[in-house]
């Protein structure tokens, strides 16, 4: 999944880096949110799973027309697990003929 955010702002001034800026609020729905595969119909699976969220950009235009890059500190949230589960490349055992199976 990928979310992008974009918003046209006329401020009175120039944003302050250092200052905390609310631009967007995401919600998630989970009324029907069940452990395990769920039906697809009463209920959607997965909940249990881990979510990572990973801010890879952040900048605002200047009232001179230029952009600004914000330094992104934490870049990462996750929901079910700690942020470094979201780093970690996922793997799982598996034959050399299952991973040469994959390129044919």
């Amino acid at each position: 999944m990928r979310l992008s955010l974009s918003m046209g702002m006329n401020p009175l001034h120039d944003p302050v880096p250092q200052w905390v800026y609310a631009l967007a609020t995401v919600v998630f729905d989970h009324a029907l949110s069940v452990n395990g595969p769920g039906d697809g119909e009463t209920g959607c699976g997965g909940v249990e799973r881990s979510i990572c969220i990973r801010l890879v950009e952040a900048r605002y235009r200047a009232a001179d027309g230029t952009w600004v890059e914000w330094a992104i500190d934490p870049g990462l949230i996750s929901t079910n697990a700690g942020v470094a589960s979201c780093i970690a490349l996922p793997a799982h055992p598996a034959t050399w003929g299952a991973i040469k199976a994959q390129y044919r």
